[in-house]
């Protein structure tokens, strides 16, 4: 299974905390193709109640950014990457995945950030590996 189709299957599931403990509704999954490839997808949620979308992103190919958690606060337009793994530091076997959801909703930061508690814009990327 490669990178896309792992992240297909297996990230919804694992980020499904956003819907059951912090009121995102998950709006699509988008697939962007080079060719005949897909080289990225994109998970898009939103928050009604807070104005906040979340955009989670697996970038494997083609621009090899990897994988990026981020949110937008969609009233100002302001956008915080909350984490962020380039495609060259994620291992074979996904665990970065879980290891990503585990660093996100650990930070205190960053699950202010999800529950719209508290917006900063932060001029760099809160987590990084």
């Amino acid at each position: 299974m490669n990178r896309i189709e792992f992240f297909r299957t297996h990230a919804r599931r694992l980020f499904s905390i956003l819907e059951s403990e912090f009121s995102y509704t998950f709006e699509e999954e988008k697939v962007f193709r080079h060719g005949e490839i897909d080289w990225s997808v994109k998970l898009l949620y939103f928050n009604k109640q807070k104005n906040l979308r979340i955009e989670i992103e697996q970038a494997p190919y083609y621009t090899d950014y990897g994988f990026t958690f981020s949110i937008q606060n969609v009233s100002s337009n302001e956008n915080v990457t909350i984490y962020n793994i380039a495609y060259e530091r994620q291992d074979s076997e996904n665990i970065f995945l879980t290891n990503a959801y585990e660093l996100i909703f650990l930070n205190k930061e960053a699950v202010e950030l999800i529950d719209g508690k508290k917006w900063e814009n932060h001029k760099k990327i809160l987590i990084q590996k």
